[in-house]
């Protein structure tokens, strides 16, 4: 079985316990040494809910579960997780946490060198899961199930800001409605400026365009 974890192991959902809970392993094994958690304790888990043995449970740290049915559905807003946290799930055995991730700009595939893998595409709009992450060449990337990478930029947003007034625009450079992005207004763009009929655009999701012309920088 895999489970998976949303927004790449680094928020944490928070939320309350409405029964006393004893922690499992993936296999639905009471962990006898780490006791039971009382009802009313915040604690932080991680994706949605993952079936094992035909019972629901929660991810809350590398090979460690409670059952959804002692967890209270009422969530407190998302949080980033501590260290520790964070660092007990990113050491988890990657056959059973993988990250699933929305790629935002069309992006290509890579080898453990940089290199392009093939002649591929893989289109705005698709999910992938990832394992890892790396630093080739200065560049980051994600590592996919299979071994290839994917550029990080398509994935995750960088903040940039307007230097000019910006209308929104769709993958055929016509503008979409009326409203207007102000100066000096921060944006969220992802990968490398696209070319849409000879003019330059950043993407600000898999479906709108802001003119590259009236971004900083």
């Amino acid at each position: 079985n895999r489970y998976y974890v949303a927004i790449g192991n680094v928020k944490s959902t928070i939320q309350k316990l409405k029964h006393n809970a004893y922690i499992y392993n993936q296999y639905g094994k009471r962990v006898k040494k780490s006791g039971k958690l009382k009802s009313g304790k915040a604690i932080a888990t991680y994706g949605s809910s993952v079936k094992i043995r035909g019972k629901k449970y929660f991810i809350i740290a590398k090979n460690r579960y409670v059952k959804a049915a002692n967890v209270s559905s009422q969530n407190v807003p998302l949080k980033t997780a501590t260290a520790n946290q964070t660092a007990a799930v990113e050491a988890g055995d990657q056959s059973h946490i993988i990250v699933n991730k929305k790629i935002k700009h069309n992006a290509y595939l890579y080898d453990q060198n940089g290199i392009r893998a093939n002649g591929l595409v893989i289109n705005a709009g698709s999910n992938v899961d990832v394992v890892s992450q790396k630093v080739v060449n200065k560049k980051l990337y994600y590592v996919l199930e299979d071994g290839l990478y994917i550029a990080a930029g398509n994935i995750d947003a960088k903040k940039l800001k307007l230097k000019h007034n910006a209308y929104i625009y769709s993958k055929y450079g016509n503008r979409k409605g009326k409203k207007v992005l102000k100066k000096r207004k921060s944006i969220k763009a992802y990968g490398n400026p696209v070319k849409i009929k000879g003019k330059k655009y950043y993407t600000i999701t898999t479906s709108k365009f802001v003119k590259k012309a009236n971004v900083k920088g």
